[in-house]
């Protein structure tokens, strides 16, 4: 203790001295330290803990492979969706030209032989103009007269 500490202790009394004595206990190095006993089942207990955490990662493994034989085949096939929700796809068919997409463009065609905006009717007109199958052909013309009547072609 500082001469400091010394001089108000006297001051306050002798009742604070065990007080300021716990205090700087706990704050100094214990002098003698023993390690607990050990318990008898430590090392089992140890060993169950090594075998329960290997044992969880195997099975979490083993579950991420199922999922992933399972999900396989879904991810691997292609799939387009030909159903016109959203006014992206309606652009995206197209682009994408098979016998769905193509189905979908004339099933989507308005009765003025359009699909709703002039670029939109050039680019699928366009698109089923390459095509050969007599509806295709059909909403060509339809689009094309279309287009002709706007003064757009």
């Amino acid at each position: 203790m500082t001469r400091d500490l010394d001089e108000t202790l006297r001051e306050l009394g002798d009742e604070y001295r065990p007080v300021v004595d716990r205090l700087l206990a706990a704050y100094s190095p214990p002098r003698h330290f023993s390690a607990p006993p050990a318990a008898p089942c430590a090392g089992r207990t140890a060993s169950a803990v090594a075998w329960g955490v290997a044992l969880l990662a195997a099975a979490s493994l083993m579950a991420f492979l199922g999922f992933g034989l399972v999900f396989r085949d879904v991810a691997a096939e292609k799939v387009y969706a030909v159903r016109v929700s959203d006014a992206a796809r309606e652009y995206q068919l197209a682009v994408i030209r098979d016998d769905k997409a193509v189905q979908e463009m004339i099933r989507t065609q308005r009765p003025d032989g359009g699909w709703g905006s002039d670029f939109l009717t050039r680019r699928n007109a366009e698109a089923l103009r390459l095509c050969t199958g007599a509806e295709a052909q059909v909403a060509y013309r339809r689009a094309a007269r279309n287009l002709r009547l706007r003064g757009q072609r």
